[in-house]
Formats: structure tokens, C-alpha cells, sequence
């Protein structure tokens, strides 16, 4: 009843008409779950043997008492405990940088030469019959086991305000990836992958240069990855993929009901997008008074104590 052809598919579309390595099969949704267990072991290696000495070397590392000025000695504990928060944050966001930017360049790769991009009708056309190459594979398997690690180690990572919306966006992401999988709506999630991984590693890129005290560097960094949040998700995701699920399919395809919660969990994506893009101005507004880029999503030092 769950995977029912009457729910996932077109009406008159069979599932046995999709099977076949060609096609993408549903029992490949357990890989990502195995995968993403070496990709949290490899952000512990990544933490440890290289962004943790990183940070050492930009300074955030514990100070000595002997670095402390007499009158300060007293709170050499509460200011170390500061630093090693900061440290875990640098390690954090070097992970997140490197894994974003590795699936940002596999997706140019995967993706840059496949008509899909260039003209979203053809994620409709002869739809849901459409083969899947080894890069997409690929390219899903990586995308998806990096959402699942990024859901299971934001449980363990230095809490911040937006948890709960990061909860509902790596959820949301989750399902919608499974989802199109599962109905082989695997060019548009492609393209949806595309689009955010334009983004979040300017991002990352951002918060790891504030830790690291590079303010000049960061500030620049955070321009880049403004302008490219807002075209990215406000501009294109709205009026190009938007538009193509909703109109553009409507005309070339018979709808079904996981068609809808796929524009659903779309729509959930966009609410958390307009949400961050308050934070993005935010900080912007508050850049140009100070000339300092402050991320206020993170929990502040007395909530951290608390």
C-alpha cells in the first residue's frame, strides 16, 4: 500500500515497467544510511587531524596562564571554556565547508552538460521513463548520505537558535530527495541539489574565516555568499523550479498524489529560505553599522554557560 503505483506514479505507470538497472531503485536508498556513517568518521579524522591544528594555528587554541594578565588569571577556566566552543565551532564549519564544496563541484560535474539545467521541460518530458546515469547516481548516493550525517551530528554539534529549523530542513531535504528517488523525479532533485549547493559553502566559507579572525577576508566572503543566497533561493528556486513543478509539470504530466507532497516539502524549503534570508539581512544591516559580520544564529557565551 505504501509504495502503491496509484500514490508514486502517473496514472497508466507500472512499476514493472521501471525496473532494471537503468532505473533508479528503491532498495538504493539504504546506501546513503551506510555511507553517512564513514562521512561522520570522516569529519572526526577531518576535525582532528586537520581543522583542530588549523585552529590552533589561528590562535583559538587554550591559553596559558602565563598569557593571561594577573588580574584575569582567575578566570583563565571560564575563558579557556569559551575558546575550546569557539575551536569546536571552527571544526565544525571546516567540515561542513569541505563537504559542501565537494558536492558543489561534483554537481557543476555531474550536471552542467544535461538539458535538464538549461530547460526544465525536459525533467517532464517522457516522464517518469527516464534512466539513470552513473554520475547522477552518484551524485544523489553523496548528496543524500551528507544530509543524513548532517541530521544525525547536528544533535552533538554547538547548539544554535536556528536548530529547530535546521531539523525541519534536513527532514524536509531528506524526504524530498528519497521521494524523488523513489518516483524517479531524479532530474529535478538534481537540479534543486544544484541550486542550494550554490550557496552553503560560501557560507561555511564565511563563519570559518570569522573564527579564524580574518575579518577583511570574511566580510568579503559574505558578500559573495549573499548575492549568491539571494539570486539562488529567492530568485531562481521561486520562478525556475517552482514554476516547473507546479505549472510546467501540470501541463506534460498526469499528477499524482506524492507529486503534491513534493511541492509541499518544497514549499517548507522556500519558508525556511525567506526565514534565513531575515538572518542574511540581518547580519548584513548590522555589518554596515559596525563593518563586522557577526553570525546571530549562534548561541551567545551566557546561553552556552547556562
Amino acid at each position: 500500500m505504501i509504495l502503491h503505483e496509484s500514490v508514486w506514479l502517473p496514472p497508466g505507470v507500472h512499476w514493472h515497467e521501471l525496473e532494471g538497472e537503468n532505473f533508479a531503485r528503491f532498495g538504493d536508498l539504504i546506501y546513503p544510511v551506510f555511507i553517512s556513517i564513514f562521512l561522520i568518521g570522516l569529519r572526526n579524522v577531518l576535525a582532528t587531524f586537520v581543522f583542530t591544528p588549523l585552529g590552533y594555528k589561528t590562535g583559538l587554541g587554550p591559553l596559558q596562564a602565563s598569557e593571561v594578565p594577573t588580574r584575569r588569571k582567575e578566570h583563565l577556566d571560564v575563558i579557556n571554556k569559551k575558546r575550546k566552543i569557539q575551536l569546536n565551532k571552527f571544526c565544525e564549519t571546516g567540515w561542513r565547508w569541505l563537504f559542501y564544496l565537494v558536492a558543489h563541484l561534483g554537481g557543476l560535474y555531474c550536471l552542467y552538460d544535461k538539458p535538464w539545467i538549461w530547460n526544465t521541460a525536459h525533467c517532464w518530458f517522457n516522464y517518469p521513463y527516464h534512466p539513470i546515469e552513473s554520475k547522477i547516481w552518484w551524485y544523489y548516493m553523496f548528496e543524500l548520505s551528507l544530509y543524513w550525517c548532517l541530521f544525525i551530528t547536528q544533535f552533538s554539534d554547538v547548539k544554535r537558535k536556528d536548530f529547530w529549523q535546521m531539523f525541519i530542513h534536513h527532514v524536509a531535504t531528506i524526504f524530498l530527495l528519497m521521494f524523488s528517488w523513489t518516483n524517479h523525479m531524479h532530474r529535478m532533485g538534481s537540479f534543486v541539489l544544484l541550486v542550494h549547493d550554490f550557496a552553503d559553502h560560501w557560507l561555511e566559507l564565511t563563519k570559518l574565516l570569522k573564527y579564524a579572525g580574518f575579518e577583511t577576508a570574511c566580510n568579503v566572503v559574505f558578500v559573495l555568499f549573499a548575492i549568491t543566497w539571494i539570486y539562488t533561493r529567492l530568485s531562481v528556486l521561486p520562478t525556475v523550479v517552482f514554476y516547473s513543478t507546479v505549472f510546467e509539470a501540470a501541463q506534460i504530466v498526469a499528477m499524482f498524489p506524492v507529486y503534491y507532497i513534493f511541492n509541499f516539502l518544497m514549499t517548507t524549503l522556500l519558508i525556511l529560505h525567506v526565514v534565513w534570508t531575515y538572518y542574511v539581512l540581518k547580519i548584513a544591516y548590522k555589518a554596515l553599522l559596525s563593518g563586522d559580520v557577526e553570525d546571530s544564529r549562534s548561541v551567545s557565551d551566557s546561553e552556552e554557560d547556562d
